[in-house]
């Protein structure tokens, strides 16, 4: 029987649901599926039938992603993308990609954007990895600073209603000053939260701290998980930090003083954290801060001249930037870039390109995570002008690194 697709009605959700929950080894509930209709725009949800029998499905989020320089573009998170293994290898999910992403200049969004479960998959369709994230891993016996850390501010133990109110201001603030954040609903705050009253893959219910400026004002906040275990009659417990987020470097080391003093702990981890943490660089024995390094958000560029003017640059500069687009050939061509850290404009021009690159390796680079002059010696990236991967290299740059924050 032939494969449709097509977008989803409501008495639809919960097919939907069960789908994503078996691929993922989840347990479906009527509230997961209550949930997705709070989430979903319905006609963004786009699936695949065999006749009556839903086999594949994917969704799309508006979202807004924060550039280097502060501003912020629309962007439609791809998300809830799987194929039942009876339809695996098909060419459903490439049908149902292709989809979602023809419908982005109707949404008006130059750029589209995911969380990939598998770093592999989605290179082909002109995806580029945008930001990486770490996994930490610190023994807080292990863990002091090399100068001693005095924080003005206080501390104060929420519950999660207050918690959620201060979460959603704090993460609206800190996104518009880093790169790489993507906005996210009220629902989706709330989903997390939903059962931090309970227990969780052997830890405790979550606990949920606000820290205060000297004026009282909310700058930061934490929330965790412990997870309990006495060996021989000796603590060994585990701190899962599930959410740390501050306004500043020295709110952010308060908040991570709070998990490594924290008693009885052992251990403490945290994943989905930023790569270059300025804590790290305190600690007196910096070895102690484990990390392991992986992909985080993968973007797709479709309006180029958009992307590129609305960013800023560490180097002024002029660059032709060829950008040859096999899927969508409107999105290609070559583009004239000229910019630096107070603006810049982008347009399309006939001239002579100085670097020619593909979608995958301009999202690449378009946060300022990846080197030009990596892909380049990759053999990604074609120097059509002498020197210019150099200058293209000093221009994309940008710190911090770019951090998308969760994953939606």
């Amino acid at each position: 029987m032939s494969i449709t697709v097509r977008s989803i009605t409501a008495d639809e959700l919960e097919a939907v649901s069960n789908i994503d929950c078996a691929l993922f080894g989840y347990r479906p509930t009527p509230d997961n599926t209550a949930y997705l209709g709070t989430l979903f725009d319905l006609p963004r949800v786009i699936c695949a039938f065999d006749g009556d029998t839903m086999v594949g499905i994917s969704a799309a989020l508006p979202l807004e992603l924060t550039l280097p320089g502060g501003a912020q573009m629309r962007m439609a998170g791809i998300t809830w993308v799987g194929v039942q293994p009876t339809h695996t290898r098909q060419g459903i999910m490439r049908r149902l990609l292709m989809a979602q992403l023809d419908a982005l200049p109707e949404h008006g969004e130059p750029i589209a954007g995911l969380m990939a479960a598998e770093s592999l998959l989605y290179r082909r369709f002109g995806f580029g990895i945008a930001s990486r994230c770490r996994r930490v891993e610190v023994d807080p016996r292990h863990a002091a600073h090399r100068v001693p850390f005095v924080d003005s501010g206080t501390m104060e133990l929420v519950d999660v209603e207050a918690f959620l109110r201060h979460l959603e201001t704090m993460h609206t603030r800190v996104r518009a000053m880093r790169n790489g954040m993507v906005s996210i609903s009220s629902a989706r705050h709330r989903e997390t939260y939903r059962r931090a009253g309970e227990e969780y893959e052997g830890a405790g219910p979550m606990q949920m701290y606000v820290h205060r400026d000297p004026a009282g004002e909310v700058d930061g906040l934490v929330s965790f998980r412990l997870a309990p275990h006495w060996e021989n009659g000796f603590p060994d417990f585990e701190l899962r930090v599930n959410q740390l987020v501050g306004a500043s470097t020295v709110v952010e080391t308060a908040l991570w003083r709070l998990c490594l003093e924290h008693d009885l702990v052992t251990k403490v981890v945290a994943a989905g954290r930023p790569v270059d943490e300025p804590i790290a660089d305190l600690f007196a024995d910096p070895r102690r801060w484990v990390t392991r390094e992986m992909d985080d958000l993968h973007v797709r560029p479709f309006a180029v001249p958009a992307l590129l003017a609305a960013r800023r640059y560490s180097r002024e500069d002029a660059l032709v930037i060829e950008v040859r687009d096999e899927l969508f050939s409107e999105a290609g061509g070559r583009f004239r870039l000229e910019g630096g850290r107070d603006g810049a404009e982008c347009t399309r021009t006939d001239a002579v390109a100085d670097i020619v690159l593909g979608p995958a390796e301009l999202g690449a680079v378009l946060l300022g995570d990846t080197a030009v002059e990596r892909l380049w010696r990759a053999g990604l990236v074609d120097e059509c002008t002498p020197g210019a991967v150099w200058r293209a290299t000093a221009m994309m740059r940008w710190s911090p690194a770019p951090w998308a924050s969760y994953m939606f």
